[in-house]
């Protein structure tokens, strides 16, 4: 009877402990808040949102251009730029990341303080390079994403 009595103690405690804890995760709802989109203006005032993937080429000075894919992430204005070409030689491959900022309609990728690239904010769905380009074609990325 003592045994029993032991036993019975034993399995209220160990019930107690597995299902009272207060540390557990609840389960996604789907109501969690989501990462804001990064918002910008063009050149003209129009708001955009500027988060999201571009793609398009880029001047290249060793071959006939380079793929760029600009990430831009949603709720921290950072980046990610990879840009890939080919020469007769090698394959090219550059990878930048860093913060972006928006001032005037332009994008600016900034990486440890300095200014790498700038675009000119088209519209929602594309950026132009700005700056000097030794090249009369127009420079473009298009979201993709």
């Amino acid at each position: 009877m003592m045994q029993k009595r032991l036993l019975f103690a034993i399995l209220v405690l160990f019930a107690a402990a597995c299902g009272n804890n207060s540390n557990d995760q609840k389960p996604a709802t789907g109501n969690e808040p989501q990462p804001e989109p990064v918002v910008a203006k063009t050149a003209d005032g129009r708001p955009v949102k500027v988060s999201g993937v571009f793609k398009g080429v880029m001047p290249c000075a060793d071959c006939q251009e380079l793929e760029a894919i600009l990430e831009i992430k949603d709720n921290d204005y950072t980046y990610n730029f990879i840009r890939k070409g080919v020469t007769n030689k090698m394959a090219l491959l550059g990878q930048r990341q860093g913060t972006c900022v928006f001032d005037s309609g332009m994008l600016k990728l900034m990486d440890n303080g300095k200014v790498n690239e700038q675009f000119l904010l088209l519209s929602a769905d594309s950026i132009r390079l700005s700056g000097e380009v030794k090249s009369k074609r127009s420079y473009v990325l298009v979201r993709k994403r």
